[in-house]
């Protein structure tokens, strides 16, 4: 009851605002906060903000569409008792801009409705930066001192997202429970310069730090740093392409630690380095995927292994680990493998691979195993003079 009596007056509070700038937008000043805004139109920050209230809602709630916020360089700041929101537009409303601030010390950053549009803008000590509908245009955001104990992501956009230049750092999370998904990003999203790094989670449940939906384009993105008491997923996405991105630093603490898992797409360029759990990281699991031009980098004496499944692969390099086809339809060409452990390419699935011009290095034995249940793999031009196929028809070859 003194929730609801305290949410009235934070909406009543703010009905009557500044004057008018001279550039013809609404001027907003302390005493407007908290406050609705029920016109659209476009509004600007005259001074920083700090609320001290017991409970805020919002800072502002936006109550209709169209409407662009100009932090114009200051702050809206939350200062002891509880904010649930800086900025608070419904998912049934569209086409909120903010840009050109700071907002610090709420439970979320911005929640928005569709097409929303935010650009520079820092967001700091907060449990998610900023919750999107579809069509959300996110750039130049940086998230800072994260909570990862609540079920939402880190940062969520709908489908049909475009997210460049977003940098989330220094978070962490100290209960059994925290979001599935870190950050979250809908179908034929875009998403070009996203950093995220530093993050650490105690959460007993299953994590992906950055999900993407179907078709979605990923690019240039740096993953790092990055801890989960249990299972935890760097990069997970389908039927899209991925480049020029890296997986660098990735544990699980008690569980099975992933750098990326991939379906009916094209990974390019892709860097995967020190991912490592109990129980033997999977640097790579792809499946129906192409995965060409890339680097991958396990720990010494840990599998690393690669799980593919009708998978083209094309001049990889691979330090660590060994290399597991799982399935058949796969291709393998012109792939390094350095320092390996146990088999170089070990291929037990049922069904045809082919193997062509691949080498491997750093290891008494390197082998190649085609394993009996692959019998109709067909292996050409294997540099390496220790190389030895066994319990298949090409067991009398050596190269």
């Amino acid at each position: 009851m003194h929730h609801v009596f305290r949410l009235v007056l934070s909406l009543f509070a703010g009905l009557c605002f500044s004057a008018q700038a001279k550039d013809g937008r609404i001027s907003l000043s302390t005493q407007d906060f908290p406050g609705i805004l029920t016109n659209s139109g476009s509004y600007v920050l005259s001074e920083s903000v700090v609320l001290t209230q017991a409970y805020v809602f919002a800072a502002l709630s936006v109550q209709a569409d169209f409407v662009t916020i100009d932090l114009n360089g200051h702050a809206i700041t939350k200062k002891g008792g509880t904010g649930e929101y800086a900025l608070f537009q419904g998912s049934d409303r569209h086409a909120l801009h903010v840009r050109n601030g700071s907002l610090s010390g709420f439970d979320m950053g911005v929640r928005a409705g569709t097409a929303a549009r935010i650009e520079n803008v820092r967001v700091s000590d907060v449990n998610s930066i900023i919750v999107a509908g579809p069509g959300a245009h996110v750039r130049d955001v940086q998230g800072l001192g994260m909570s990862l104990e609540h079920a939402e992501p880190l940062l969520s956009a709908g489908a049909g997202s475009f997210l460049d230049g977003v940098l989330m750092a220094e978070g962490s999370g100290a209960t059994s429970s925290g979001p599935p998904f870190w950050t979250l990003v809908g179908e034929a999203s875009l998403v070009h310069r996203l950093i995220i790094q530093d993050l650490v989670s105690s959460q007993t449940t299953s994590a992906t730090v950055l999900s993407a939906g179907m078709g979605s384009v990923l690019r240039r993105v740096q993953l790092g740093s990055l801890q989960s008491e249990k299972n935890l997923t760097g990069l997970s996405s389908s039927r899209g392409i991925v480049s020029h991105s890296s997986v660098d630093g990735l544990a699980s603490v008690s569980g099975d630690a992933t750098g990326i898992r991939y379906g009916h797409g094209l990974v390019r360029e892709m860097q995967i380095r020190l991912v490592q759990d109990t129980n033997g990281a999977a640097n790579a699991s792809l499946e129906h995927a192409m995965w060409v031009d890339s680097q991958s980098t396990g720990f010494p004496f840990l599998p690393a292994s690669h799980i593919l499944e009708t998978t083209r692969m094309a001049r990889n390099t691979l330090n660590y680990g060994s290399l597991n086809v799982q399935g058949g339809g796969s291709a393998l060409r012109d792939n390094q493998l350095n320092n390996s452990t146990n088999h170089v390419v070990f291929m037990s699935g049922v069904g045809k691979n082919l193997a062509i011009r691949n080498s491997a290095s750093g290891n008494p034995l390197p082998m190649f195993s085609g394993g009996l249940p692959n019998g109709w793999a067909q292996v050409e031009a294997f540099p390496d003079v220790f190389f030895v196929f066994t319990n298949n028809p090409w067991a009398n070859l050596q190269h």
